[in-house]
This record gives structure tokens, sequence and C-alpha cells, in this order.
């Protein structure tokens, strides 16, 4: 797995950990840095938006609807909306449950 994908994974750990209603990106780039001294915010923050940028295109255009429950927009592809979203998808299945 690449770097920028591990780190938006750790990113949407870091949301769903956290019960604040509004999500500050830098606070949360600055909470995944604690863990990785050789890296700052803003190089976390270009590593995962390197990451969404790079993603096969064909894959998420096919599997977009069926994980948010609405049609692909390329417009849900940056770093605040991506983690916003997945960590709502993730805590609306959880209460499933």
């Amino acid at each position: 797995m690449e770097k920028g994908t591990k780190l938006l994974n750790k990113a949407i750990q870091i949301v769903l950990d956290t019960n604040n209603e509004f999500v500050v990106l830098e606070e949360v780039y600055k909470r995944i840095a604690l863990n990785y001294p050789e890296l700052n915010s803003e190089q976390i923050k270009n590593l995962i938006k390197y990451a969404i940028d790079n993603r096969k295109e064909e894959k998420s255009v096919t599997n977009f609807k069926k994980i948010f429950g609405f049609e692909y927009d390329a417009y849900y592809f940056t770093n605040k909306i991506i983690i916003e979203e997945i960590a709502r998808v993730i805590r609306y299945r959880i209460n499933q449950y």
C-alpha cells in the first residue's frame, strides 16, 4: 500500500475516533505527523491528495454509488470531502448493527 493511501486511512481513523461535528484537517494532519516524525502536516496533506488524485478512476466510478449511495462526481475527491464521506459511511454502517 502506498504511503498516501496509508495516511488517508489514518486520517479516516482519526476522524472516526473524534466526536466533533466539524473536521479540521490541519489538526488531523498534525496528529498523524506525531507518528511520522519525518513528515510535516503539509507533506501529509500532499501525500493524501496525491493518493486521491492518482486513484483508478474507472474503479471509482464503478464502485462510488455502491459505497456512498449517490452518483459519482469528481467533486467528492478532495481530501476533506472524501475523508468526511468515508467516515460518514462507516459510522452509518456501524450504527446499523
